[in-house]
């Protein structure tokens, strides 16, 4: 149980949002299925979500976040 309370509660929140998100999905699905027009965009939008990067986001020119860096070690040493 070394696990915080707000982190408890914070995964919890994102464990929900991610269950809504799967929801929204599979009634997205269900409907698009009433029409062949329907599924042929679902398809579509899912195709080009998997296929998706990171807009304007260049790995090379990234800069390393100092201060958030040192907060990350803080709490390793802490043990959070």
């Amino acid at each position: 149980m070394a696990l915080p309370v707000r982190a408890f509660w914070t995964l919890n929140r994102n464990i929900n949002r991610l269950l809504a998100e799967e929801d929204l999905r599979a009634m997205t699905l269900h409907v698009s299925r009433q029409s062949a027009e329907g599924c042929s965009a679902y398809e579509a939008k899912l195709r080009a979500e998997i296929f998706q990067t990171a807009q304007g986001f260049d790995p090379l020119k990234a800069e390393r976040d100092e201060a958030g860096f040192a907060e990350l070690k803080a709490m390793a040493r802490q043990g959070l």
